[in-house]
């Protein structure tokens, strides 16, 4: 499910679609949260699991901080 609204996600924003970037922030949302889910599921157990479970929520979050900031981001919002 993530994956198709991310799918969908992605093409708003490729397009500019007016709120395309509260999508994206959502679906980061969701990855973070799945990410911070399987990190405490794998915590214990080999680091490396842990880790590569955690890359993706750290990218999530980088996502988050893009989409709070740019001034291009807030106009592609006031389309």
């Amino acid at each position: 499910m993530l994956a198709a609204f991310s799918i969908c996600g992605g093409i708003g924003l490729w397009r500019a679609r007016p709120g395309a970037s509260k999508k994206a922030k959502v679906i980061a949302w969701g990855v973070v949260a799945l990410s911070a889910i399987g990190a405490y599921r794998t915590y214990g157990g080999v680091a490396m699991q842990t880790l590569i479970v955690c890359i993706p929520g750290v990218i999530g979050l980088a996502v988050l901080v893009y989409f709070d900031s740019p001034k291009r981001v807030k106009a592609t919002d006031d389309l």
